[in-house]
């Protein structure tokens, strides 16, 4: 489901507060709070990082929703089990073909390149 449809269905209710309890006080949570604060800076992960960290700093999901970086991860696949600890954010499916577009372009774009340097050199 998308983050945006959790939030709406988890709003003012206990999974919220299951939620946020999960994000501070989780060990594996903690650790991987560490890892990604040195992530923050890179281009495109950077702010969707940056959004996880402002989620678990929120006072709740509505207060979430007024912050610049709610819009970076509405769109994600997001799952989250409190009885198994199990949290997940994934790339949607329409994401996911915008990745693949951006990569194909970055890659015809290179090989194009070195057509190009191939070519030139013969002359």
């Amino acid at each position: 489901m998308k983050f945006s449809e959790y939030c709406d269905m988890v709003e003012n209710t206990e999974q919220e507060q299951q939620l946020f309890e999960f994000m501070r006080n989780d060990s594996n949570m903690q650790e991987a709070w560490t890892v990604m604060e040195k992530m923050q800076t890179m281009p495109v992960i950077g702010k969707i990082i940056t959004a996880l960290g402002e989620l678990g700093d929120a006072e709740s999901i509505a207060a979430f929703r007024q912050t610049e970086h709610y819009p970076h991860i509405m769109n994600f696949e997001f799952n989250f089990d409190p009885d198994k600890g199990d949290f997940s954010l994934a790339p949607s499916v329409e994401q996911q073909k915008i990745m693949k577009m951006v990569f194909a372009a970055i890659v015809a774009g290179i090989v194009l390149l070195v057509v190009c340097c191939k070519l030139r050199r013969r002359r």
